[in-house]
């Protein structure tokens, strides 16, 4: 289990070098590096924060109940 901070992962997207994981809760997008599973960086995005998408150079998050897109 990899803790990214909230209590639900409602996202998941994963591109060639990172899996990312958007908290509702927490309202954060997390990039997990795969061969360590350890949480590299934490981007806080507010209340709401609920699917992702990747590509190689770019990163997006869906918001839930009305919030903005990031």
């Amino acid at each position: 289990m990899i803790d990214i901070g909230g209590g639900q992962a409602y996202g998941l997207s994963a591109d060639d070098s990172s899996v990312w994981a958007a908290s509702y809760d927490a309202g954060t997008v997390a990039k997990i590096e795969p061969t360590s599973n350890a949480v590299v960086a934490t981007v806080d995005l507010g209340a709401g924060a609920a699917s992702a998408m990747s590509t190689d150079d770019d990163l997006w998050v869906a918001g839930y109940g009305g919030a903005p897109l990031f």
